[in-house]
């Protein structure tokens, strides 16, 4: 599904070091007799595992799994949650000090170099090949891509990790408001085409405008009791305003780094992207400097705002009676594009599992981080409370998988997606791009001057070559 270009090598030596289609291949083939969870964990009854994770609401279904793991195997497994702020500062502080505290660390992929590339995470290439640990049914090939190689594949044919987590950026509409045949034939008077998810970022806007109205209007032919919006949008100094202004980007066909990585944030095109994202302000909830990706869901829940652009987990907790308004009325498509015919963009952050170097349990935390990449494990994820993410190929024939609308379009952004890129100080450089964007915003400077001030410091910490550095892609920013 990766759409940028590799490095042959890597997948040369990633073949020849792991053996994948002979050994593993073959033995995923085989039934595997004679291996199981409790047998391999018996050496460890009894030691500890502290895992450290940033939380979302869709794992909430995987907190019994782990608890589960720890009864079967008779290991103690402790999961510490932290929000995605917190979490990176914790994990860093914890592998800089070597301190070994977390045996477990979900990794977030812009930390690839810092952690991994820095040996600070414990290659699981010789765990693997042990037949002692080795689930005989893992089945590596299985594994979604670019969940496997773009993810977990190091230079030399080291790995990381096993897929995990699989979050995407998908577009959230309204449905009832798009199936409305009182609401369809208004907006195709008024705009002269007919009302549907957007495709294209000309319709978006169109939607956007259409569906914000005043407390007291008509809205599918109620009464509205308060004003209702055409669009939810980012726009707290935080992460998840970069995620939402690459999806934005990505769509647009705009890049932030070329063929080289040199970087290109003040390009006309970019300049032009940040304009139009920017203008949607016009049509979304009052207070939106101070909404986060979960400022927007929350907001989401009552069912005043006609689409956006969201994670795909959150579609399981909006209908969720206890905590939403909104039940039952949101569908997904894929990110709209600028043109129709232009592949649809996507942002979105696997975060693997990966063991501390300095862990005192590698091989319970290698039992634990192969369980939950399993078939068996990701398919009552998904099959239980809260639902999941798919990892596999085999989880796309999961019912709840083909009959969920939040699926397709979380593979065509796995297809046509960015992903933050792992050079040493990315972070910085997210945090200047925060501070840029949300004082353009303000009105405290133009759009222009304030990418001119992230190129700038871009060029000063990324000057070029490869935004990910050790690992299988070359450049995913590029198509």
């Amino acid at each position: 599904m990766f759409t940028g270009s590799r490095k042959p090598h890597l997948v040369k030596q990633y073949t020849l070091a792991l053996g994948l289609g002979a050994m593993l291949g073959l033995a995923a083939a085989q039934p595997a007799l004679g291996w199981s969870v409790e047998e391999a964990a018996a050496p460890y009854k009894g030691s500890t595992l502290k895992v450290g994770i940033a939380f979302v609401p869709v794992m909430e279904g995987l907190l019994p799994l782990m608890e589960e793991f720890g009864k079967r195997t008779g290991i103690n497994v402790k999961v510490e949650q932290f929000t995605h702020g917190e979490w990176d500062a914790k994990g860093d502080a914890d592998l800089y000090s070597r301190t070994g505290y977390f045996d477990l660390l979900m990794m977030h992929h812009n930390r690839a170099q810092d952690w991994a590339g820095n040996g600070h995470v414990l290659w699981i290439n010789d765990l693997m090949n042990d037949p002692k640990l080795r689930d005989l049914d893992l089945d590596p090939d299985d594994f979604l891509q670019p969940l496997w190689d773009d993810y977990c594949l190091f230079d030399g044919g080291k790995l990381a990790c096993y897929p995990f987590m699989n979050f995407q950026m998908v577009y959230w509409y309204r449905k009832d408001f798009m199936e409305d045949k009182g609401e369809q034939a208004a907006f195709k008077a008024k705009y002269g085409y007919d009302l549907a998810p957007a495709q294209t970022f000309a319709q978006y806007r169109d939607i956007a405008e259409f569906f914000t109205r005043k407390k007291g209007e008509k809205l599918a032919g109620k009464t509205l009791e308060e004003n209702h919006y055409g669009v939810g949008v980012v726009g707290k100094r935080e992460q998840s305003l970069t995620w939402e202004w690459y999806n934005i980007l990505n769509g647009w066909g705009a890049t932030v780094f070329d063929e080289s990585g040199k970087p290109s944030f003040n390009s006309p095109m970019v300049t032009e992207a940040t304009k139009w994202w920017l203008s949607l302000r016009d049509y979304a909830p009052p207070g939106v400097t101070e909404a986060g990706f979960i400022d927007l869901f929350v907001l989401m829940t009552k069912g005043n705002i006609a689409q956006a652009i969201q994670w795909v987990d959150f579609a399981f907790a909006i209908d969720i009676p206890a905590v939403s308004k909104a039940v039952g009325v949101y569908s997904y498509a894929p990110i709209p594009r600028r043109e129709a015919s232009m592949a649809p963009g996507g942002w979105g952050e696997a975060e693997p599992l990966v063991i501390s170097t300095y862990s005192k349990n590698p091989e319970a935390a290698y039992l634990l981080m192969q369980w939950l990449a399993s078939k068996e494990t990701n398919k009552r994820w998904l099959e239980g409370p809260g639902h999941g993410l798919p990892l596999r190929k085999s989880s796309l024939s999961v019912p709840i998988v083909q009959q969920h609308s939040v699926f397709k379009p979380l593979l065509m952004s796995m297809e046509h997606g960015w992903f933050d890129p792992s050079f040493t100080d990315y972070n910085q450089l997210r945090e200047e791009i925060t501070i840029q964007i949300t004082g353009a915003a303000a009105g405290s400077e133009s759009i222009e001057e304030a990418l001119a001030k992230i190129q700038a410091l871009a060029e000063k910490i990324h000057p070029g070559g490869d935004i990910n550095p050790g690992q299988a892609h070359v450049n995913q920013f590029t198509r």
